[in-house]
């Protein structure tokens, strides 16, 4: 992400957020993807404040289901 925080939107439709670049399709929630699976259980906007223990913890649950 070039340590860039924002969002980045894909082909697809899905946006990538925050700095770890986190899919809302899969990973988290908002509002361009209705039937996210939100594996991480958390809004895509939180990834792009300054406070990365969020971020941090869903990148856990992201390697961990991979």
């Amino acid at each position: 992400s070039g340590c860039d925080t924002q969002t980045v939107v894909n082909n697809n439709g899905s946006t990538e957020y925050g700095l770890f670049q986190i899919n809302n399709k899969i990973w988290c929630r908002d509002n361009h993807i209705p039937h996210s699976r939100d594996i991480c259980g958390i809004s895509c906007d939180k990834f792009l404040d300054d406070d990365l223990t969020d971020d941090i913890m869903c990148v856990k649950k992201i390697l961990d289901n991979v």
